[in-house]
């Protein structure tokens, strides 16, 4: 059975092209390592930047105008990407600050810890 087809069209900037490749690169990569909670990050950073929109009492998205609320979408997924990436990166230096933390530095982060809980009253 043949499908109708339609080619949308819309005005970005000059890199949203390179930007949508990487983002199709890191959704490829995650879904490689078998990150069990890709759509888990991508969804919440969808829903984030979503709030953030009504929360600053911009629209959601552009409704009237098909062009507009299409570039939109791409624009959102590529940001969630781009975000995605860069806490994956900042997880690989907390790991490593991770393993390389000593025993006294273990102590010293529970002491603090302690000490927050109480200046903060939180058990």
């Amino acid at each position: 059975m043949a499908i109708s087809e339609r080619t949308y069209t819309f005005r970005a900037p000059a890199e949203l092209g390179e930007q949508i490749r990487a983002m199709g690169q890191l959704m490829a990569q995650l879904a490689l390592v078998g990150d069990a909670h890709l759509s888990d990050r991508v969804g919440r950073e969808v829903a984030i930047r979503l709030a953030r929109r009504v929360h600053a009492g911009q629209p959601v998205l552009s409704g009237d105008n098909q062009s507009a609320f299409l570039r939109e979408i791409v624009e959102l997924f590529v940001d969630s990407a781009r975000k995605i990436a860069t806490d994956l990166e900042w997880e690989k230096v907390y790991e490593a600050e991770r393993e390389a933390e000593t025993e006294e530095d273990r102590k010293r982060h529970l002491e603090f810890e302690a000490l927050s809980a109480e200046a903060w009253g939180t058990p």
